[in-house]
């Protein structure tokens, strides 16, 4: 007997985010990660990631890339997820 996988469409949502010099790169990401599984849309699997992604002219820099399921209404996931983050941050 041979499991067949279940191929299930899913699209990338990936925001830039920029954090006060000084932050704590660690924390910045826990709170993003957390802030995106916490998102409506937001697949679990694959979990959403974030990294330390450089040094801005006034911050430091991160990405968080999440997946999501809705394909059709990406857009407002992606919006959802903004709004998720930057009441993380605050």
């Amino acid at each position: 007997m041979r499991s067949t996988p279940i191929w299930r469409p899913l699209r990338r949502v990936e925001i830039a985010v920029g954090a006060a010099y000084g932050s704590d790169p660690a924390k910045v990401i826990s709170l993003l990660e957390t802030a995106a599984s916490l998102t409506a849309g937001v697949a679990a699997d694959p979990k959403p990631s974030a990294q330390f992604a450089g040094y801005g002219s006034s911050d430091l820099q991160f990405v968080l890339r999440a997946w999501t399921p809705d394909l059709d209404t990406w857009g407002n996931v992606k919006s959802d997820l903004l709004a998720q983050t930057l009441s993380a941050l605050n």
